[in-house]
């Protein structure tokens, strides 16, 4: 059973500062129209939905919490990448426009990446674990 969510609309503020050489960027704010409520209903539909197929809750929050503190660290560096690029390789010549426009268009391009990479993720990982034989698969607990 597949399920999808709208993608949210954000309002992008911009502050930069141009000069013949560069664009930096001196802040920049993103706020959606979907607030954390929004948010946590989404999650709870995906770990009911786990549960049903057998994933107890506790895992699930458990798997949620190790992808938010991977992701995070993940989303930094790539901010980062972003703004160090930015007029080079990221936001055109970095306009002002530009960069809101490539900031607008980064959310909904990263969240569906992202999605994708990890579903591939997930089948590595699997293959890999099923492919390393028996011996892997043993159960072992840990508490």
């Amino acid at each position: 059973m597949m399920t999808s969510a709208a993608i949210p609309r954000a309002d992008v503020e911009i502050s930069a500062t141009v000069t013949s050489e560069r664009t930096s960027i001196t802040s920049l704010r993103v706020r959606t129209t979907t607030g954390r409520q929004d948010l946590a209903k989404l999650t709870w539909r995906h770990a009911l939905q786990l549960r049903r197929a057998g994933v107890d809750i506790e895992v699930t929050a458990q798997v949620r919490d190790l992808l938010r503190r991977r992701l995070a660290k993940a989303v930094d560096d790539t901010v980062k990448l972003l703004v160090e690029r930015t007029g080079s390789g990221f936001a055109g010549d970095a306009s002002p426009e530009e960069i809101e426009a490539a900031v607008g268009a980064l959310r909904p391009v990263a969240r569906e990446m992202s999605g994708i990479v990890l579903a591939q993720e997930v089948e590595r990982a699997l293959t890999d674990l099923v492919d390393s034989g028996p011996k892997r698969l043993s159960r072992s607990r840990r508490r």
